[in-house]
């Protein structure tokens, strides 16, 4: 059925939100019986500025009334200022496709944790070092990048501190020029008028990488609520997705929630539309060894998403490393966990705690448990458990004692450096343990 169309012109435009023509629709809904109920209702168009627009000259005053295009079934549909096209997959399909790997925040022995032209979501304790680690992004990308331009959007802090930090991190002068920091007056949503001068400004000068300090701050700059999931999506369209159609790298930190029945809470405090909106990956910062501007610390980097796959959600990704030095010069790097050994039945091998323990009965001679378990200072079980794998291996010869006892003696010295399975071999890369020693077994004595 054809709709009913009426154009109407400025001067009938008396409402705040202008309406550039209305569709006025009959929809007939047959039911379970056959009998049939007619429902009208009205369609409209325009968005908020349309007055400002118009008086710009930017959009014609009265629109023509949707035409029906013929043709082609994927032909457009216009809807007077809105065109609907699809893009073909077929279009380009035979071009070959450039692997999505991130490429910002380096992982030393990895990739990265930030996509180009998409945005990322940090999150963390108060005071756990998000703003640490979104400032050594600041470094590193103008250091590796001699075209970066790097915008700071700071709602927390204030220019003198960051200025203190960025200094303290070893950044040269020559990447301060391509560092900005701004400290937003306002709402950075496309909706508002201070964030339209910022996006404004941000599609003319086109900076690689945007980051904004921290998302409930922000959102309370726009009025909205951070627990409700309605307000953190409008909030992430109105302020997050102009960066992305523009194809902006940015990323955002925020709090965390508080912990619960006595475990960490990983996921971003507030509405779960945060993070479930993100469309590069997320990551939660927990704290190892806590640090400041005079003492090093550490903290570990889970993924909770990501969208491309480089990463697993749940697993650690980096351990962020903060290293001061005698002049308090900072140095903040990401490398790769390495996942301790495993025995065949895929229990931990304590290799380290079998070596102390190979050492002190190479040593002590004859030993029972009791003996071992207080100079290895180890709990008892897991000196229990390596005893018994030490013996297993042919490392350790165990007779009966005095009373039931076990009195162990070496056998052959076992060294994490000749422990194919160990991360500390010597030859290469550890691998899985088949549960049998694959290392020269020379006599102690």
């Amino acid at each position: 059925m054809a709709p009913d169309t009426r154009a109407r012109t400025v001067a009938s435009m008396s409402s705040p939100r202008l309406i550039l023509w209305t569709q006025k629709h009959t929809i007939r809904w047959y039911g379970p019986g056959g009998q049939s109920t007619s429902y009208y209702f009205e369609s409209s168009y325009g968005h908020s500025d349309t007055r400002d627009r118009i008086e710009a000259g930017e959009v014609a005053a009265r629109f023509e009334p949707p035409r029906t295009v013929s043709g082609s079934r994927m032909a457009p549909r216009k809807s007077g200022a809105i065109e609907i096209k699809p893009i073909m997959m077929g279009d380009d399909w035979d071009e070959e496709i450039e692997d999505d790997i991130p490429t910002i925040g380096t992982i030393e022995g990895g990739t990265g944790l930030i996509y180009a032209g998409t945005d990322h979501y940090f999150v963390g304790p108060a005071g756990g070092g998000k703003t640490y680690l979104l400032q050594h992004f600041s470094n590193e990308h103008t250091l590796t990048d001699d075209t970066a331009l790097v915008i700071y959007l700071d709602y927390e802090s204030n220019r003198k501190r960051f200025k203190a930090r960025l200094k303290q991190m070893g950044v040269t002068r020559e990447q301060a020029e391509r560092i900005g920091y701004l400290r937003p007056q306002g709402s950075i949503m496309k909706q508002h008028a201070y964030g339209a001068a910022w996006l404004s400004w941000a599609q003319e000068n086109a900076p690689s990488l945007v980051l904004i300090d921290s998302v409930a701050v922000a959102m309370n700059a726009a009025g909205l609520d951070e627990n409700d999931n309605n307000h953190a999506t409008a909030w992430w369209y109105g302020a997050i997705e102009p960066l992305n159609a523009l194809g902006i790298t940015s990323a955002r930190i925020d709090h965390n929630g508080k912990e619960q029945m006595g475990k960490k809470n990983l996921d971003a405090r507030g509405a779960s539309a945060k993070l479930q909106r993100v469309d590069g990956a997320a990551y939660a910062l927990v704290v190892e060894k806590p640090w400041n501007k005079t003492t090093s610390g550490s903290a570990k980097l889970i993924c909770l998403k990501d969208r491309s796959g480089e990463h697993i959600a749940g697993t650690v990704v980096a351990r962020m490393t903060v290293a001061l030095t005698g002049d308090c010069q900072m140095t903040i790097t990401l490398a790769v966990v390495i996942a301790p050994p495993r025995n065949i039945d895929g229990t931990i091998r304590l290799t380290g705690l079998m070596e102390k323990i190979s050492r002190l009965v190479e040593l002590g001679g004859q030993m029972n448990v009791t003996a071992i378990r207080a100079a290895a200072a180890a709990k008892a079980t897991a000196v229990t458990e390596t005893l018994d794998l030490l013996e297993r291996e042919g490392f350790l010869s165990v007779e009966a004692g005095p009373r039931g006892a076990k009195l162990y003696t070496a056998k052959v010295a076992y060294r994490q450096s000749e422990d194919s399975f160990s991360d500390r071999y010597a030859g290469h890369v550890p691998r899985e343990s088949s549960g049998h020693p694959e290392f020269d077994t020379t006599s102690v004595f």
